[in-house]
């Protein structure tokens, strides 16, 4: 039996931020990203520390993009939960290292919206298999 899954964004605006979050992390641009956030936003990625604040998550980003660990961030949506005041979606991120070779590792975000953008994004994911070389 194959079950149907939802992959559609019910809050448009939703879509766009992700969609522009897309678009950072494949060029891995700190920029961008950290100004999809609320200035007093939160962000936090696996076991990592939570970070606050788009100053803070903004220098996450260029660390984090500047450990080598890959050249590139895609993502394969599976799927969506749109809700009222959060939006959870599970999916595949793609890592492209520098050699060309690919790492696919599955993870979960929870994402609230503080004044339409992020206020408090959450990856679940195991970052450990990128870690490790």
């Amino acid at each position: 039996m194959r079950t149907t899954v939802n992959t559609t964004f019910t809050h448009p605006e939703r879509l766009h931020l992700w969609e522009r979050s897309l678009v950072g992390d494949a060029t891995l641009d700190a920029e961008l990203l950290a100004n999809l956030w609320h200035p007093q936003g939160s962000f936090q990625i696996g076991a990592m520390p939570q970070v606050t604040g788009r100053e803070a998550i903004r220098g996450f980003f260029e660390q984090f993009f500047s450990m080598g660990l890959f050249a590139r961030l895609d993502h394969e949506l599976i799927e969506v939960w749109d809700l009222e005041d959060a939006l959870i979606y599970s999916a595949v991120a793609v890592y492209t290292r520098a050699d060309g070779s690919t790492l696919r590792v599955p993870y979960t975000n929870t994402v609230k919206y503080e004044d339409g953008l992020f206020g408090d994004y959450r990856v679940y994911i195991d970052t450990l298999p990128l870690m490790a070389r």
